[in-house]
Formats: structure tokens, C-alpha cells, sequence
């Protein structure tokens, strides 16, 4: 199992084979670095954007992308502006 650590953000995500297949978990503040204080019963489409990423970080960690490298994260925090402006 490998395990990448993006400090920034709380992210955890782990990878590994799983009964043959590539398998990933990710433990995330993503959504609470994203909304702070703000209830996310109010923010259902920034809430999904936010689980859209987190699932994507999922996805490149299993195909073997290092997420937690500084490129890796200077892309997340492109994408993560990017939802704040559509969304704020």
C-alpha cells in the first residue's frame, strides 16, 4: 500500500491492489478547507465540485500519479480557485 499526504489541504490517500485490482481511499478537510464554517446542506453544487476532486485525486493516485508532488499541488490549487470563483 502506498500512502500520499497533502498537508495543505488534510488530504490522506492511500492505493493499493485490492483482490488484483488498483483500490484507493482518501481521508479529506478538502471539503471543510473549501466551505469553512459554511453548512454544506446550503452548498450542494460546491459540496459535489469538492467531492468531484477528491474522487479525481482518488483516480490519479491509483494510476501511479505522486498527488502529493508540488506540481500535483500547484494543479489543486488551480482547480480549487477555479471552483471559487464559479461558486462564491
Amino acid at each position: 500500500m502506498k500512502t500520499y499526504t497533502i498537508d495543505k489541504y488534510g488530504i490522506t490517500v492511500k492505493v493499493g491492489l485490492d483482490a488484483g485490482v488498483n483500490a484507493g481511499s482518501i481521508v479529506s478537510e478538502l471539503t471543510k478547507h473549501v466551505l469553512g464554517d459554511e453548512p454544506t446542506e446550503n452548498n450542494f453544487e460546491l459540496k459535489g465540485a469538492v467531492d468531484a476532486i477528491e474522487a479525481l485525486i482518488v483516480a490519479h493516485a491509483c494510476a501511479g500519479i505522486d498527488v502529493a508532488s508540488k506540481a500535483y499541488v500547484e494543479g489543486l490549487d488551480a482547480a480549487l480557485e477555479a471552483i471559487a470563483n464559479h461558486y462564491c
